[in-house]
């Protein structure tokens, strides 16, 4: 019996019940919640072990980032952290480093590093190597569209 099958589970085990994958349109057409539909029709997924996943520990990205108009001496007195995200329209498009030496007439278009981020979807593992190369900054987390999801502290 299914509550059987409860009891039977580790303490840290996730256990899914119901149709696994999103709504009923991204199940019939966007590949794996489709896939665990069709293999698992009684509508039961149980996952024993899985790696933590970036969008386990991401925040909002609402005070952890600037926008590429923003005027460097702006965004110098309010950026607490080594680096940050640059957001345009929810997108990423950037990275800032306050310390860095900059025009302070500049905008931070003008100054912003190419952008780097992990996926919702990758293990949190991913933004170990990316915490050091932004110096402790919060790392950028995007969706498939590139929009800026949040950040993992």
């Amino acid at each position: 019996t299914a509550a059987g099958l409860v009891e039977t589970l580790a303490e840290d085990a996730l256990l899914v019940v119901g149709a696994a994958g999103g709504s009923w349109l991204q199940r019939q057409l966007l590949g794996p919640g489709h896939r665990l539909l069709v293999n698992a029709p009684g509508g039961a997924v149980v996952v024993r072990d899985a790696p933590r996943r970036a969008f386990h520990r991401m925040v909002d990205a609402a005070g952890f980032g600037v926008g590429p108009g923003m005027a460097v001496r702006d965004a110098v007195q309010v950026v607490h952290h080594a680096s940050v995200p640059v957001a345009d329209g929810g997108k990423l498009v950037g990275i800032f480093r306050p310390a860095a030496t900059h025009d302070e007439s500049a905008t931070v278009a003008e100054v912003m590093e190419t952008p780097v981020s992990i996926r919702v979807d990758e293990p949190l593992e991913a933004a170990s190597a990316l915490r050091r190369f932004l110096e402790g900054g919060p790392v950028p987390v995007v969706d498939r569209e590139a929009d800026l999801a949040g950040v993992v502290l």
